[in-house]
């Protein structure tokens, strides 16, 4: 059920939903909130960060961030994206982050998935 108080979006573009599966394949865990998936990129390098305001929308059991432990089946993290409607040859980052010592937090590998449109 969505708020009664979120109105519908609407766009001059494209809305665009992705959702991945994400698989620890190593020995260790990935801690909660150490990965997520960040902004799309198109062939022009334009950048596109997921829409806040939807979050209404999105799975309950949106899985962005959680512990993934090692061998275990894959967790879904959906996301919303507007684009722009020239836009293609579109690829999303999904990205680790590490906590460095003290209060620091340094970005870990990450890796671009080809959205295929």
């Amino acid at each position: 059920i969505y708020p009664l108080w979120q109105e519908d979006l609407t766009t001059t573009e494209k809305f665009i939903q992705v959702t991945i599966g994400a698989v620890n394949k190593g020995t260790e865990y990935i801690e909660d909130n150490t990965w997520d998936i960040g902004e799309i990129i198109d062939t022009e390098g334009r950048k596109f960060l997921p829409i806040r305001e939807v979050d209404a929308w999105l799975p309950e059991d949106n899985q962005c961030g959680v512990l993934l432990k090692p061998g275990f089946s894959p967790r879904e993290c959906t996301k919303i994206y507007e684009v722009a409607e020239v836009s293609h040859d579109l690829r999303v980052r999904v990205f680790l982050v590490t906590r460095g010592g003290g209060f620091g937090v340094e970005l870990g590998p990450e890796v671009f998935i080809n959205l295929g449109f």
